[in-house]
């Protein structure tokens, strides 16, 4: 995690949901919990993530932790489900919120099933 996300101010996860995805279609429950599991993977409070955030950068790990980041198993574990539900990620994947948007589609199919 840069020193940048070190700093910035914690938002509660209703408070990330309220300032940037109210009006996005997308479910309160379902943007928390994406956004929890992807602050576990990551290794960071859930408080100090923002959907700008992109995983080669502001989320990258810090020198020598390279081998230890949640970023890759995130993406995979998209992959992984998005074919197991016959669905195709569209576009690349470089930020919580690419992350987010990707995912809900796949994770409404996962549930339905």
């Amino acid at each position: 995690m840069s020193a940048m996300v070190d700093a910035r101010e914690e938002l509660s996860a209703d408070d990330i949901f309220a300032i940037y995805y109210k009006k996005s279609g997308l479910e309160i429950v379902l943007v928390i919990e994406l956004l929890e599991h992807a602050a576990q993977e990551l290794g960071l409070p859930v408080r100090k993530l923002r959907p700008q955030d992109r995983f080669s950068v502001e989320l990258a790990p810090r020198r020598g932790n390279e081998l230890d980041s949640g970023c890759g198993i995130l993406l995979c574990e998209l992959g992984r489900l998005a074919k197991k539900r016959g669905r195709t990620i569209q576009g690349e994947i470089e930020s919580i919120d690419d992350y987010l948007r990707a995912m809900a589609p796949v994770y409404y199919a996962d549930r339905s099933a």
